[in-house]
């Protein structure tokens, strides 16, 4: 059965460590792919940033295919890729692009946003999609006005629903309206 509950905190927690990837991209903690290239101050492209644990374990790794600061303190990037190594299972969170901007408090993914986790012995796989996500990191919110459905891959399980709103802190994601659900009984 589908736990949007957990699902979505893993969604969250991966989204603040795409911002705290960042102020560590800022503050020169970047560990480039081969060949990544630095075009000027405020440019990077082809970068990678690795998160370790005390015991040097890699927890996460964001990339990006670029980005770039603008004059008004904004960062733009393309191509966003995060795994979450910190669950037994890695999630992987994607996004076509992205933009930090009101003094890096709110992050705006775009162009086809979506979760995923591989399956597992015991545990089924699962997809998280939307076209776009905005996180307020004041207030730990993350919304969203378009159709967004979390499904497991292979199954015809799903739930969806146009518009969302999501509590870091609690964990919780409330479907705001059209809200269709199909769960598939296990056969035994």
């Amino acid at each position: 059965m589908l736990n949007r509950g957990a699902i979505f905190g893993i969604f969250l927690i991966s989204l603040l460590v795409v911002i705290t990837s960042w102020y560590a991209a800022k503050l020169s903690v970047i560990v480039p792919f081969s060949g990544a290239v630095l075009t000027n101050i405020g440019t990077l492209e082809q970068g990678v940033v690795i998160q370790t644990n005390a015991a040097g374990a890699v927890e996460y790794r964001g990339t990006v295919a670029s980005a770039s600061e603008d004059g008004a303190n904004n960062i733009e990037m393309s191509q966003l890729q995060l795994i979450d190594y910190t669950a037994p299972l890695p999630w992987t969170l994607t996004a076509s692009s992205g933009m930090l901007t009101d003094q890096h408090n709110l992050l705006s993914l775009g162009g086809g946003v979506s979760l995923s986790r591989a399956a597992a012995p015991g545990a089924p796989p699962i997809l998280v999609q939307t076209e776009r996500a905005q996180i307020n990191m004041q207030k730990q919110v993350v919304t969203g006005q378009d159709l967004i459905t979390i499904s497991q891959p292979g199954s015809k399980n799903f739930v969806s629903g146009v518009g969302f709103k999501a509590n870091i802190a609690s964990k919780k994601m409330q479907l705001l309206s059209g809200v269709k659900s199909v769960y598939q009984l296990p056969k035994n």
